[in-house]
């Protein structure tokens, strides 16, 4: 899967098929943004059943706030978009399936249109909706699940002259 961005009137996600190289359309934005916002690229992430595609959305909030949720498309439904994660006031930007699908591990940072504040890790039960404060960082993606499902790598960046770059593997 990938996304076309910009302000041209064909941007959205698409599926490019490996064998035949067919470019299959998920889902468009329309002029006015549509329902997917601004999308970020390299951001998408298939579930491991093949069925969904995770992705943050980006759009302009009220008061000219920043609004940033994780959101995920069905492939048998793909003209639907459905919000998983959104929380005022804190933009929540990457997101990845666990391996097995129960769970989704997503990046966030609070941002009060001038400040901005704590970043972290969460994950997320798709079975109970609830959310659960994994780590908090100085700031840094990606992240990754190892296969598994036991561990996270992921990055951070200490705010440092110069900036320190760190890699971490964790339970």
């Amino acid at each position: 899967a990938f996304t076309s961005v910009g302000r041209n009137p064909g941007r959205g996600i698409y599926v490019v098929d490996l064998t035949t190289l067919e470019v299959t359309v998920l889902n468009t934005l329309d002029e006015a943004g549509g329902q997917l916002g601004e999308l970020m690229p390299n951001s998408l992430h298939w579930s491991p059943d093949g069925n969904k595609i995770l992705f943050p959305v980006w759009s302009e909030a009220s008061g000219g706030f920043l609004d940033a949720r994780i959101a995920v498309l069905e492939l048998n439904n793909p003209s639907t978009v459905s919000t998983l994660i959104n929380t005022p006031g804190r933009l929540e930007d990457y997101g990845r399936w666990s391996p097995d699908g129960s769970t989704v591990m997503f990046k966030w940072r609070w941002y009060d249109g001038v400040v901005w504040g704590a970043t972290g890790i969460s994950h997320y039960s798709m079975s109970s909706g609830t959310e659960i404060l994994w780590r908090s960082i100085d700031s840094g993606v990606p992240f990754d699940w190892s296969p598994d499902g036991t561990q996270i790598v992921y990055t951070t960046t200490e705010d440092t002259n110069p900036a320190e770059q760190y890699l971490y593997v964790g339970p």
